[in-house]
C-alpha cells in the first residue's frame, strides 16, 4: 500500500476505528479486510474486541430471524413465481395471436396492393404512356410515391403509394383521369405540405413493385 494511502488509513482508524469496525460486521464480502486495516494500524486489542463482538451479538440473531422470516415465505415465493410463469405463457400467447394477426393483415393489404397494382400498371392502353414517378418525404419514415400515366387527349391518372418506415401501408388508385393543370395543382400542393418530390424512374412490366 503507498505511504499516502497507509496515512490515510491510520488517520481514519484513530479517528473513526470503533464505528469502522462495528458497522463491517455487517458487509459481507468485504468485512475481512478491516481487522487487517485495523492491526496494520495498531489499534488497540481491547477496542477492537469489544466494537467486534458487540457487532457479531446484533449480527448472529438478525441473521437468524431473517432466514426464519424468509423461510416461512418462500411456498409464497413459490406461488408467486408459478403464477409469473402463468402470466407470462398467456402474454406470450397473446403475442403470437396479435402477430399472426398482423402478418394475416398485411398480407391482405398486400393482396390489395397487387390487385390495384395490376390495374393501373398491366392495363396500360396503347393511347397511354407513363408520366412521372414523384415520391414525396422520406421512404424510410414517411412518404407518398405518386405514379402518373396519360393518354393521347393530355388528360392524366394517379396511383398513390402511401409509405410508412419503409412499408408500404395503402395506396390510391384514381378511376378519375385529371387534366393537366388539376395535376399540376395536385403536385404544388403536396409540395408545400410535404416537401419538392424526387423523381424515381417508370417500373419495368416485371417490377412493378418498388
Amino acid at each position: 500500500m503507498p505511504q499516502e494511502k497507509f496515512q490515510w488509513v491510520e488517520r481514519h482508524f484513530e479517528k473513526h476505528g470503533s464505528k469502522t469496525i462495528f458497522v463491517s460486521r455487517f458487509l459481507a464480502g468485504i468485512r475481512v479486510f478491516f481487522p487487517i486495516a485495523a492491526g496494520a494500524t495498531k489499534m488497540p486489542l481491547r477496542e477492537f474486541l469489544f466494537w467486534d463482538s458487540l457487532a457479531a451479538v446484533i449480527w448472529v440473531p438478525l441473521i437468524v430471524l431473517v432466514g426464519y422470516w424468509f423461510g416461512a415465505f418462500i411456498p409464497v415465493v413459490i406461488r408467486w413465481f408459478r403464477q409469473l410463469d402463468l402470466i407470462l405463457g398467456v402474454l406470450f400467447a397473446i403475442f403470437l395471436i396479435v402477430l399472426l394477426f398482423v402478418y394475416k393483415k398485411r398480407d391482405v393489404i398486400g393482396k390489395k396492393l397487387e390487385h390495384l397494382r395490376h390495374d393501373f400498371f398491366k392495363r396500360m392502353r396503347r393511347n397511354e404512356k407513363p408520366l412521372d414517378v414523384l415520391v414525396f418525404g422520406d421512404p424510410l419514415k414517411s412518404a407518398q410515391r405518386v405514379y402518373a400515366k396519360q393518354r393521347k387527349d393530355g388528360k392524366i391518372k394517379l396511383f398513390i403509394e402511401f409509405i410508412k418506415d419503409g412499408i408500404e401501408t395503402k395506396c390510391l388508385h384514381g378511376h378519375t383521369w385529371l387534366r393537366k393543370d388539376s395535376y399540376r395543382q395536385l403536385v404544388a400542393r403536396w409540395s408545400r405540405k410535404l416537401g419538392l418530390p424526387k423523381k424515381e424512374s417508370w417500373p419495368t412490366p416485371a417490377k412493378h413493385r418498388r
